[in-house]
Parts: structure tokens; C-alpha cells; sequence
């Protein structure tokens, strides 16, 4: 129950177990009290989550925050729940989906029914690429920065190509007018003096040149390109103001992301300033500066003297810093659908121009068309003017080409330049991962090596450690290089490195293991009493001589007579008649 209440899968429930309807455990987080419960049925059921401790649960009846298993659309999982909570980054790509709360009690609980040469609990569904990344992850040496950047560094590396390829398209387009664009603005500038000069001589010609019938046609023409026109220039001038209200929305919406951000940050630096000054006491009030009279009841502000509505602690922190991650999700899922949606317009924008200025320039030459009488005469000028309009439209077609060129030449500089930034990060990224995984390494073998250089004279090699290794993708550890002693030798030795795992996690503050372990086989394969009793005080010595706040769990049936105190005891000595879940008698 505490191994599916965590979030574990794949129980098989007995008989009396099944009869429950959820399971609720209290657990601290950062020292936080946070309640948990799950329902008691079929696979993947969801976790009730409440940020307080168990007696505030059970008095709340809108304060739980319900978590599906698997993250759905808008809904994050239960497990990236938790893993926020605990400081644990989620692994990114194609396992991000896979490495579950559940896969970490894997390498967390150690039960019975799991092979005594495996170090994870057995799962239907196993995968080494999932063992590894949890192994990783736990000891500390997994850096998810490190997918982060491979993944931009592939985005980079492939837009690098398409503006190269790009780039060289437009070389070839444009010639010798490559090297920028103020030539094209001039001499478009200078066309179209030109052309308005011979658009003055026609306005002056109109009249004898074009005749009554005719006109009734020209009049037909123009009113249908004109038709035209008003409807470009409705979309036109549509696209425009969609594109600048998105622009102020997305400027809006950055500046309140950064503000998010800023909090988010800000709430991080509480959660860690409150873990190591604990909760603070005024002597003096910051307003009158008066001495502050202590509460008589414990529960209340001790400046206010308010009775608390929960606990004191990082409870609050923890959801409001999950309240503040989730609204800051949501705003840059928007924020993506803006830019989206601002690219889409600004594809339709160049487009529309491009038509809008072919009708106006239609309309223009409608509007001088001549007479068949004058036809002879104006000619040449006919001519002329449908030459500047070619030439006119193909200076500005080079134009912004040109334009277009000096932007993906910029692009491709800024792209080369974060290119080598990010081969260098994550060149130091791998050199800190390794030494890292070196260093974590180096404690877990270490640590179980001290642990079963402590086992009874039973096994020689115990005493004559000389590696102590272990695989998470193969699934198993190896002492001195050999993987295969007796079944009880082998229980020793995976118990052993599960403590090594925790007590490591005790030393090394880069070690994402949650500082909980739970043994429920140190009797497994025919253990001897004396045996399973020394490992026993083992674990309680280990456990007494660390630093840090940690909690195992572990049960036997012939417990050292020393160890059976109050002070390390929970619960009855189950029997046949008194057994551990206790079910209310038949009516």
C-alpha cells in the first residue's frame, strides 16, 4: 500500500486489501507535510494530492488537487507533479512519458516476489533505456540541459542548412545586384519620376484620345479591376492590424511570462531560504518595533497571533509555486499559438502586396489606354510606359530579394554563432556529467562494500571486496566481477546496495534519490535469524550516523531483541490471528 500510494503500479492486491476503497499516506517533502491518496482498483488510477498534513486533509473537502497518471491535454501527471515538488527534472524525448513516479519506487522498494539477482522490482513492461535513465536520474548525474541542447542544437543545425541553401538560391537570382539595396531604391525612385512625367502627358491626351464608345468599355474595365482592388486592399489592410495586435499581444504576454518567471524564481529562493532558516520568530514587530508576545496556542501566527489554517512549513510555497508553473505552462502554450498565428498572417502579407500593386498598376494603364485614332501617336509612349512598369516591378522584386538576402545573411551569422556556443556548453555539460557519474559511482561501490565487509563470516568474498559494481540498464551488480553467490549471499548483497543508494544520497547533495527506502525482503531465499539480525543492525547504524533526514522501512519476523523499541517500531508483531490490516468483524 505505501509502494501504490507513492504512486507505484502493477499490485497485485489480496483478498482484504481489495476490500479498501483508497489509500492515503503522508509524506514530507522539503520537510513539508503533503498528503497523498490513491483508490484502490484497476491500473493507472489517479492521485488525490493535498498540500498539507493528514488531519488538514481530512478536514478539507475542496483542498485535494486530483492528478491523472499519464499527462493529458491541459492536465499534468501526477508523477511531474511530484517530481516538481521533489526537484527532480522530468527526462526529456521519448522517455519523458515513460520515467513515472512508478519506475522510480522500482529502484526504491525492494520486495519478495522480484528475483534476487535484479536490483529493479519486476515490471511487465521493462526497458533498459528506462532502467538507465532512472539510474541516472536518482544518482544525480542525469542533466536534462544536456537533451535540452542537443534538441536545439538539431533545430539549429537543420534551419542553418535550409538559409545556407536558401542563401545560395538568392545568390544566384540576384547576380552582382547581391551586395545591397540602395541601388534598387534608387533607381526605382528615378523610374518612377519618369513614369509619372509620361503618366502626366496621357491625363493631358485623355480627352482626344480615347472615344465615347470605347469609354463605356474602359469604364467597365477599370470598374472591375477597381472591384478587385478594394477587395485587396480590404485584406491588406486587414492582415496589417491582425499583425500589429498580435505583436502587442505577444510584446504584452512576454513581459508578463518574464514576470512569471520572476516569481517562479523568487519562489524557489523562498522554498530554499525556508529550508535552511526554518520558521522564523519576530522579537519585535517590523512596524512599531515593540517586543512580540509569543502565542499561547502553538498553531497560531506567532506576530498575529491568527490561528494558522494549516500546518507551518513549505506546504504553501509548494502550491503556489505548483499553481504558478502551471499558469506559466499555459501562458507559453499561448504564447506559441500567437506566434503561430503571426507567422501565418505575415506568410499571407507579401502576397497580398504583391496582387494589390498589380491591380493598382492595371487600373493605371486602363486609365491611358488611347484611341484608335491617337493609337499611332502614342505608341512609343505606350511602349514606354509598359517598360517602366516591367522594370519599375523588377527592381522591386530585387529589392527585396535583396532585403530577403541581408536578413538570411544575418540569420545564418546568428545561427553559426549559437551554434558554437552550444557545442561548447554541452561540451562542458558531458565533462561535469561524467566526473559526476564518476563520483557517484565511486560512493554507491564504496558504500556497499563497507556494508558487506560487515555481513557474518559466511561469504569470504564479503570481507575481500574488491569492486563492488552494478548496472542499471543490465539490471544487476557484481561483486568482485562475479554476479553469481548463493541466494541468501545475493540478498545480502542487492539489500546492501540499496542502502548503499540511500546512504549515498545522505552525502552527496547532487543525488536526486528521495531519501526513502523500503525493504520488505532482508528474510528472503532461506535467510538464517543471525544473519537477517546483523544486517538489521547494520541498517540501523548506517542510518543513525547520517546527516541528513531520511526514513527506512523495513520488516522481519525474528527482529534483533535490541532493536525492539518504541523508538524504532511502528506497529504490532503481526500474527495468523493479528494480522497487518485490521477488517471490521462480519454483521
Amino acid at each position: 500500500m505505501i509502494f501504490y500510494a507513492l504512486g507505484g503500479e502493477g499490485v497485485t492486491w489480496k483478498a482484504e486489501a481489495a476490500l479498501c476503497d483508497y489509500v492515503t499516506a503522508e509524506v514530507s517533502i522539503s520537510g513539508s507535510p503533503v498528503t497523498l491518496r490513491r483508490e484502490i482498483g484497476s491500473q493507472q488510477r489517479p492521485m488525490s494530492i493535498f498540500w498539507g498534513n493528514f488531519e488538514a486533509a481530512e478536514r478539507s473537502a475542496s483542498g485535494w488537487d486530483l492528478y491523472p497518471y499519464a499527462h493529458r491535454s491541459g492536465k499534468e501527471s501526477f508523477s511531474q507533479v511530484l517530481f516538481r515538488a521533489l526537484g527532480i527534472p522530468e527526462v526529456r524525448g521519448e522517455l519523458s512519458s515513460l520515467v513515472t513516479m512508478h519506475q522510480l519506487l522500482r529502484l526504491i522498494y525492494a520486495d519478495q516476489r522480484t528475483a534476487y539477482d535484479r536490483i529493479f522490482r519486476h515490471d511487465d513492461f521493462d526497458k533498459k533505456v528506462v532502467r538507465d535513465a532512472v539510474g541516472a536520474l536518482l544518482c544525480g548525474f542525469y542533466d536534462e540541459k544536456i537533451y535540452d541542447a542537443e534538441f536545439r542544437l538539431r533545430n539549429l543545425r537543420a534551419e542553418h542548412g535550409e538559409v545556407t541553401a536558401r542563401l545560395q538560391q538568392l545568390y544566384e537570382i540576384l547576380g552582382d545586384y547581391s551586395a545591397g539595396t540602395g541601388l534598387f531604391a534608387d533607381n526605382t525612385q528615378q523610374k518612377e519620376i519618369e513614369r509619372a512625367q509620361l503618366y502626366a502627358e496621357f491625363n493631358r491626351k485623355r480627352s482626344e484620345a480615347v472615344q465615347p464608345g470605347q469609354s463605356s468599355e474602359l469604364s467597365r474595365q477599370v470598374a472591375e479591376v477597381e472591384e478587385q482592388l478594394r477587395g485587396i486592399n480590404e485584406v491588406v489592410l486587414d492582415l496589417r492590424n491582425k499583425l500589429e495586435a498580435l505583436d502587442l499581444e505577444i510584446s504584452d504576454s512576454n513581459l508578463f511570462i518574464s514576470s512569471l518567471q520572476g516569481k517562479v524564481a523568487a519562489l524557489d529562493d523562498a522554498v530554499t531560504t525556508s529550508k535552511v532558516l526554518g520558521d522564523m520568530s519576530f522579537e519585535h514587530c517590523p512596524e512599531c518595533r515593540h517586543a512580540v508576545v509569543a502565542p499561547s496556542n502553538p498553531n497560531a501566527c506567532y506576530l498575529c497571533k491568527e490561528l494558522r489554517p494549516e500546518p507551518s512549513g513549505l506546504s504553501p510555497l509548494l502550491r503556489l509555486q505548483q499553481e504558478m508553473m502551471l499558469q506559466l505552462g499555459e501562458s507559453e502554450t499561448l504564447q506559441s499559438e500567437r506566434k503561430k498565428r503571426r507567422e501565418r498572417f505575415a506568410h499571407k502579407l507579401p502576397p497580398a502586396v504583391s496582387k494589390q500593386t498589380a491591380l493598382r498598376l492595371a487600373r493605371e494603364r486602363l486609365a491611358l489606354s488611347p484611341a484608335p485614332a491617337a493609337e499611332i501617336a502614342v505608341q512609343e509612349l505606350y511602349r514606354q510606359v509598359g517598360y517602366l512598369d516591367r522594370e519599375i516591378e523588377e527592381l522591386q522584386r530585387r529589392s527585396q530579394l535583396a532585403e530577403t538576402l541581408k536578413q538570411l545573411t544575418n540569420r545564418q551569422s546568428e545561427l553559426s554563432s549559437e551554434i558554437t556556443k552550444l557545442d561548447a556548453d554541452m561540451k562542458r555539460r558531458r565533462e561535469h556529467q561524467a566526473s559526476r557519474e564518476a563520483d557517484a559511482v565511486r560512493v554507491i561501490s564504496g558504500t556497499t562494500a563497507a556494508i558487506l565487509g560487515q555481513d557474518l563470516d559466511r561469504e569470504k568474498s564479503f570481507h575481500q571486496v574488491s569492486s563492488a559494481s552494478f548496472d542499471f540498464s543490465d539490471n544487476s551488480i557484481r561483486i568482485n566481477d562475479r554476479a553469481n553467490y548463493s541466494a541468501s549471499s545475493m540478498v545480502i548483497a542487492k539489500n546492501a546496495f540499496h542502502l548503499a543508494l540511500l546512504i549515498s544520497s545522505t552525502q552527496k547533495a547532487f543525488f536526486r534519490y528521495p531519501r526513502f527506502a523500503l525493504f520488505d525482503n532482508i528474510e528472503d531465499k532461506g535467510m538464517e535469524q543471525e544473519r537477517s539480525r546483523n544486517f538489521q543492525r547494520i541498517i540501523v547504524k548506517m542510518s543513525q550516523q547520517a546527516q541528513v533526514e531520511h526514513q527506512i522501512i523495513f520488516t522481519t519476523s525474528m527482529i534483533a531483541p535490541e532493536l525492539d523499541v518504541e523508538s524504532l517500531v511502528v506497529g504490532d508483531f503481526y500474527t495468523e490471528e493479528k494480522k497487518s490490516l485490521e477488517m471490521p468483524a462480519a454483521q
